[in-house]
Protein backbone atom coordinates (compact mmCIF):
# COMPACT_ATOMS: atom_id res chain seq x y z
CA UNK A 1 0.00 0.00 0.00
CA UNK A 2 2.92 2.42 0.53
CA UNK A 3 4.54 1.53 -2.46
CA UNK A 4 1.65 2.50 -4.55
CA UNK A 5 0.90 5.95 -2.94
CA UNK A 6 4.77 6.44 -3.34
CA UNK A 7 4.34 5.17 -6.83
CA UNK A 8 1.54 7.35 -7.34
CA UNK A 9 3.06 10.55 -5.77
CA UNK A 10 6.24 10.66 -7.48
CA UNK A 11 3.58 10.43 -10.57
CA UNK A 12 2.18 13.45 -9.89
CA UNK A 13 5.56 14.91 -8.87
CA UNK A 14 6.67 14.44 -12.54
CA UNK A 15 3.42 15.36 -14.23
CA UNK A 16 4.37 18.74 -12.10
CA UNK A 17 7.06 19.09 -12.88
CA UNK A 18 6.76 18.14 -16.52
CA UNK A 19 3.38 20.03 -17.31
CA UNK A 20 5.17 23.27 -19.04
CA UNK A 21 7.24 20.85 -21.31
CA UNK A 22 3.73 19.40 -22.54
CA UNK A 23 2.70 21.95 -24.86
CA UNK A 24 6.13 22.48 -26.51
CA UNK A 25 6.17 18.80 -27.14
CA UNK A 26 2.64 18.35 -28.30
CA UNK A 27 3.18 21.04 -30.52
CA UNK A 28 6.42 19.68 -31.80
CA UNK A 29 4.25 15.93 -32.74
CA UNK A 30 1.99 18.10 -34.45
CA UNK A 31 4.31 19.84 -36.64
CA UNK A 32 6.33 16.37 -37.23
CA UNK A 33 3.13 15.07 -38.09
CA UNK A 34 2.34 17.95 -40.84
CA UNK A 35 5.43 17.94 -42.28
CA UNK A 36 6.77 14.23 -42.32
CA UNK A 37 5.25 13.52 -46.30
CA UNK A 38 7.59 16.82 -47.33
CA UNK A 39 10.47 14.80 -45.40
CA UNK A 40 10.12 11.81 -46.83
CA UNK A 41 10.21 13.54 -50.19
CA UNK A 42 13.49 15.43 -49.37
CA UNK A 43 14.93 12.14 -48.11
CA UNK A 44 13.60 10.41 -51.80
CA UNK A 45 15.81 13.47 -53.62
CA UNK A 46 18.58 11.89 -51.49
CA UNK A 47 18.56 15.20 -49.21
CA UNK A 48 20.11 14.32 -45.72
CA UNK A 49 17.84 14.05 -43.03
CA UNK A 50 19.47 16.88 -41.27
CA UNK A 51 19.50 19.20 -44.12
CA UNK A 52 15.55 18.06 -44.70
CA UNK A 53 14.41 19.06 -41.49
CA UNK A 54 16.55 22.01 -41.47
CA UNK A 55 15.14 23.23 -45.01
CA UNK A 56 11.38 22.16 -43.89
CA UNK A 57 11.82 24.03 -40.63
CA UNK A 58 13.23 27.50 -42.51
CA UNK A 59 10.58 27.11 -44.95
CA UNK A 60 8.06 27.07 -42.52
CA UNK A 61 9.49 29.80 -40.00
CA UNK A 62 9.59 32.32 -43.27
CA UNK A 63 6.29 31.35 -44.83
CA UNK A 64 4.30 30.46 -41.86
CA UNK A 65 5.66 32.47 -38.67
CA UNK A 66 7.07 35.77 -40.47
CA UNK A 67 4.12 36.78 -42.13
CA UNK A 68 2.21 36.01 -39.07
CA UNK A 69 4.08 38.07 -36.78
CA UNK A 70 4.46 40.93 -38.89
CA UNK A 71 0.43 40.56 -39.33
CA UNK A 72 0.08 40.44 -34.94
CA UNK A 73 2.15 43.48 -34.55
CA UNK A 74 0.65 45.43 -36.96
CA UNK A 75 -2.46 44.71 -35.54
CA UNK A 76 -1.42 45.93 -32.16
CA UNK A 77 0.06 48.84 -33.36
CA UNK A 78 -3.46 50.04 -35.10
CA UNK A 79 -5.14 48.84 -31.92
CA UNK A 80 -2.89 50.85 -29.57
CA UNK A 81 -3.24 53.76 -31.99
CA UNK A 82 -7.06 53.60 -32.12
CA UNK A 83 -7.76 52.79 -28.66
CA UNK A 84 -5.56 56.50 -27.56
CA UNK A 85 -7.62 58.62 -30.53
CA UNK A 86 -10.93 57.09 -28.69
CA UNK A 87 -9.68 58.18 -25.26
CA UNK A 88 -8.35 61.33 -26.26
CA UNK A 89 -11.95 61.80 -28.24
CA UNK A 90 -13.62 60.94 -24.97
CA UNK A 91 -11.28 63.16 -22.58
CA UNK A 92 -12.87 66.06 -22.93
CA UNK A 93 -16.15 64.95 -21.03
CA UNK A 94 -16.77 66.91 -17.45
CA UNK A 95 -15.72 65.14 -13.94
CA UNK A 96 -18.70 63.99 -11.46
CA UNK A 97 -17.62 66.29 -8.50
CA UNK A 98 -14.67 67.00 -6.42
CA UNK A 99 -13.90 64.07 -4.52
CA UNK A 100 -14.98 61.99 -7.60
CA UNK A 101 -13.15 58.98 -8.74
CA UNK A 102 -14.23 59.63 -11.66
CA UNK A 103 -12.06 62.23 -13.71
CA UNK A 104 -14.41 62.56 -16.55
CA UNK A 105 -12.60 60.00 -18.80
CA UNK A 106 -14.18 57.72 -20.87
CA UNK A 107 -12.67 55.11 -18.89
CA UNK A 108 -13.31 56.25 -15.86
CA UNK A 109 -17.44 55.79 -17.07
CA UNK A 110 -16.75 52.55 -18.00
CA UNK A 111 -15.60 51.67 -14.33
CA UNK A 112 -18.35 53.30 -13.26
CA UNK A 113 -20.32 50.94 -15.00
CA UNK A 114 -23.42 49.88 -13.39
CA UNK A 115 -22.39 46.21 -14.99
CA UNK A 116 -18.39 46.87 -13.77
CA UNK A 117 -19.28 47.82 -10.38
CA UNK A 118 -21.91 44.70 -9.81
CA UNK A 119 -19.06 42.69 -11.36
CA UNK A 120 -16.64 44.43 -8.35
CA UNK A 121 -19.18 43.98 -5.59
CA UNK A 122 -19.58 40.20 -6.63
CA UNK A 123 -15.34 40.43 -6.25
CA UNK A 124 -15.24 41.54 -3.39
CA UNK A 125 -17.10 38.86 -1.13
CA UNK A 126 -14.25 36.92 -1.51
CA UNK A 127 -11.19 38.86 -1.12
CA UNK A 128 -10.80 40.93 2.04
CA UNK A 129 -10.96 44.33 0.07
CA UNK A 130 -13.95 46.88 0.32
CA UNK A 131 -15.96 47.24 -3.29
CA UNK A 132 -15.07 50.80 -3.16
CA UNK A 133 -11.27 50.44 -2.85
CA UNK A 134 -11.78 47.24 -4.98
CA UNK A 135 -13.31 49.53 -7.81
CA UNK A 136 -11.00 52.44 -7.44
CA UNK A 137 -8.09 50.17 -8.26
CA UNK A 138 -10.42 48.84 -11.39
CA UNK A 139 -10.86 52.07 -12.08
CA UNK A 140 -7.09 53.32 -11.87
CA UNK A 141 -6.27 49.64 -14.05
CA UNK A 142 -8.76 51.09 -16.83
CA UNK A 143 -7.33 54.36 -16.81
CA UNK A 144 -3.50 52.74 -17.30
CA UNK A 145 -5.42 50.84 -20.44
Amino acid sequence: MLRNAFTVLLLGLFVWVCFPLITPVAMGGVFALLFFPWFVKLEKKKVPSALAAAIITAAFSVLVLLPISVLIVTALKTGVYEFRAIQQQWSGVSALGPGSLDDGTWMSRLGRHHFVVSAVERLSKFFPVSSEELLATTIDVLKVV
